[in-house]
């Protein structure tokens, strides 16, 4: 059964009933779990596994919450563990909850949150005090999960889910820097459906943007994760593809275009196939060349398939 909340106890010295899970057991609903784990050597080691070894990866983006009672903040695995969490913050985002029995220190608590310590809570605690934290908690995570999720929205095309203008310009600026500093190679490949508009005249705009919806399904579908895909306007479509040859981006643009002609969408106004195609250009960074300058190769290459029907060109068939 799917949950909603995924609570981790680590406690060398649990025993069942214990004050913290006595107060998340009130707290929690049906649909939430929680987990007991008995050593902190065994958490740490689950996690540094999942983002270095890329073990279970989902079920560490799952955890909402990790508290860890009975250890000192000096504890050289919980030290491991807070460096491994500030060096993976996007990977390890939960928050981490000390439960100690050290002597109330000012000094000893600013240390903690220094490290990355959500919460310090000091023993003897009640079942209402932990309650209250760790509930304050859950909200203030929904809350950041619920931000995030707007903001990766206001980023995206509603119509075919890939990045928007506004996602594409940042990742522009992104590769920029990246070509700039690191002179990083990357192909781009522009790509536009063969007469839109007669399509949209001929079978109406609905028609138009469910064709749009199963491009981007495509696209979404062949891209890597390194990749980047977005919705350049209309009916054009960019792909910024880092470590890529023009080579190895005409394979990927060629397997789309096979992949969108193999669906046969009706469109008797783009001859000879008589189905929706799409024309790509594509060109790759030369030494120095900044983004724009590629962008300007796509799009010539772009505008000579258009002029002569081929339909994907690169931009050093040009020259």
């Amino acid at each position: 059964m799917p949950y909603y909340h995924k609570i981790i106890l680590v406690d060398k010295m649990y025993e069942p009933g214990n004050i913290a899970e006595t107060a998340l057991f009130r707290l929690i609903k049906k649909s939430d779990m929680i987990e007991i784990i008995k050593s902190i050597d065994d958490f740490y080691k689950k996690i540094k596994d999942a983002v270095l070894k890329h073990k279970n990866k989902k079920e560490i983006k799952r955890i909402d919450i990790a508290i860890i009672e009975n250890v000192d903040i000096h504890d050289i695995t919980l030290n491991k563990l807070l460096s491994l969490m500030s060096a993976y913050k996007e990977e390890i985002d939960f928050p981490l909850v000390v439960i100690t029995s050290t002597i109330e220190d000012k000094e000893e608590r600013a240390k903690a949150f220094k490290k990355g310590i959500h919460e310090y809570i000091l023993k003897p605690y009640t079942v209402d005090e932990f309650k209250s934290r760790i509930k304050r908690l859950l909200k203030f995570k929904d809350m950041k999960e619920r931000i995030c999720k707007l903001k990766k929205a206001s980023l995206r095309d509603p119509l075919t889910g890939l990045w928007n203008k506004r996602a594409i310009q940042k990742e522009f600026e992104r590769i920029y820097e990246m070509s700039s500093r690191y002179k990083m190679d990357f192909s781009i490949a522009i790509l536009d459906f063969d007469s839109f508009k007669k399509y949209n005249d001929t079978y109406g705009h609905l028609m138009g943007d469910e064709a749009l919806k199963i491009f981007g399904q495509i696209i979404e579908n062949n891209v890597r994760k390194s990749d980047f895909a977005g919705r350049f306007g209309g009916e054009e479509f960019i792909l910024i593809l880092p470590y890529t040859t023009e080579e190895g981006a005409k394979v990927l643009v060629k397997r789309i275009l096979n992949q969108i002609m193999d669906r046969k969408i009706e469109h008797n106004a783009n001859p000879p196939h008589n189905i929706i195609t799409f024309t790509a250009g594509i060109a790759f960074r030369e030494e120095f060349e900044d983004i724009i300058t590629v962008i300007q190769k796509a799009d010539e290459a772009l505008y000579y398939g258009k002029k002569t029907g081929n339909k994907i060109v690169t931009f050093k068939e040009l020259i």
